[in-house]
């Protein structure tokens, strides 16, 4: 219904309003807004890695975010690494594509952390994707364990596409008391997480931009997180 409406109502829209630019926070934007586009590319997963893709999603996927580069005026590359991405794919000329890093909140700055000590707590937020790498993260606790018996993970995100295998690896390990899966959880709950937690880890093999990294920083958590170009940035 998005899709629908930002392709087709949008437009006219936009001239009843009698608008000078649009801005597309997200990937796509009307094929022809009639007035200059600048859209915002978070990353370019489904060239990279199709195979993370519903099969009936991947066409629109590749259709819609193609249109949208041709046809942006201009386009905001949240990373270095993801503005590579499309300029190389797209074959668009370099001044198009901009990287504008994400900011942070200031609320991480001032975070008044309190570590458990007698329960430690390894943090790691993020959607249970494949390519989050969520299960090697299970199988590295599930192994230090047995010499850290009081040390807690606790896997904060909406449930993605690899919940049922993740939960069924944390069953198989007898992990269950002490590996959590929260879920989606309120704002203030995971600003809760980062202050208790003893270190943030983030194993993904694939980001766009890597926003809990960032968050975890700001907040003074030790981080340990994959070698990928997007977080050494």
């Amino acid at each position: 219904l998005r899709i629908l409406f930002e392709q087709f109502a949008l437009p006219r829209l936009l001239r009843n309003l009698g608008a000078d630019v649009l801005f597309n926070p997200g990937f796509t934007g009307p094929g022809k807004p009639g007035i200059p586009a600048v859209t915002v590319f978070h990353d370019l997963q489904h060239v990279r890695h199709p195979e993370y893709f519903k099969r009936r999603d991947l066409p629109f996927w590749n259709y819609l975010l193609r249109q949208s580069a041709k046809t942006s005026t201009a386009i905001i590359a949240v990373s270095e690494a993801t503005r590579r991405d499309v300029i190389q794919h797209y074959s668009l000329p370099a001044e198009k594509v901009t990287a504008i890093h994400h900011g942070v909140d200031e609320e991480f700055f001032s975070l008044k952390r309190a570590p458990d000590t007698t329960a430690p707590l390894l943090l790691c937020v993020s959607t249970l994707h494949p390519h989050k790498n969520i299960e090697r993260l299970v199988r590295v606790f599930g192994h230090l364990h047995p010499d850290f018996p009081s040390l807690r993970l606790v896997l904060a995100g909406m449930r993605g596409f690899r919940t049922q295998q993740i939960e069924a690896l944390i069953r198989d390990l007898s992990l269950n008391k002490s590996v959590l899966l929260t879920g989606w959880i309120p704002r203030e709950d995971l600003m809760e997480l980062f202050a208790k937690a003893t270190a943030f880890v983030y194993p993904s093999r694939f980001e766009g931009f890597g926003m809990p990294v960032l968050e975890a920083m700001a907040a003074s958590v030790p981080v340990a997180c994959s070698a990928i170009d997007v977080l050494r940035e």
